[in-house]
């Protein structure tokens, strides 16, 4: 009996794609958070959707791709602005969900991601939010912290 609640509770999770509008009002109701408390709390609420233990941005640096903000559910103390990321080995992630950030110039330049070391499933339009959120907020999402507030960052 315990086996079909947890699969009934599981199966909840995804529900049909949310409307172009209900994700455009989500994008909507970031930005102030974003403008607020910055990149952190936008990681957060993002994290709070879903059942993901991680939600990252990434910048791309060749051949790497470089850690610039990271929310972990588990430790939200974490100071995840790059270098003191939780040790995870890539081949531990056993779930992910990621979308291109892109540069003015169209270019990819990262990605925005949720992952865990646990299977996920993915909610329905998830991929759509990350994807307009990705676009919305490319160049704060790829600023890092130490470099927020500087002349010319």
């Amino acid at each position: 009996m315990r086996t079909r609640e947890i699969a009934a509770s599981e199966s909840t999770i995804v529900r049909r794609a949310p409307s172009t509008a209900v994700v455009d009002r989500v994008v909507c109701e970031l930005r102030p958070m974003l403008e607020r408390y910055g990149v952190s709390a936008v990681l957060a609420l993002l994290n709070a959707r879903t059942r993901y233990r991680f939600t990252g941005v990434y910048r791309m640096e060749p051949p790497l791709l470089r850690n610039v903000h990271l929310y972990d559910r588990e430790n939200p103390s974490l100071d995840g602005s790059g270098g003191s990321d939780p040790l995870v080995a890539p081949d531990a992630m056993l779930s992910s969900l990621g979308v291109p950030i892109r540069g003015a110039d169209g270019r990819v330049s990262g990605t925005l991601c949720h992952f865990d070391s646990r299977p996920r499933l993915v909610p329905a339009g998830e991929e759509l939010v990350l994807a307009r959120v990705a676009t919305a907020f490319a160049a704060q999402l790829l600023v890092p912290p130490a470099r927020r507030g500087r002349p010319g960052a």
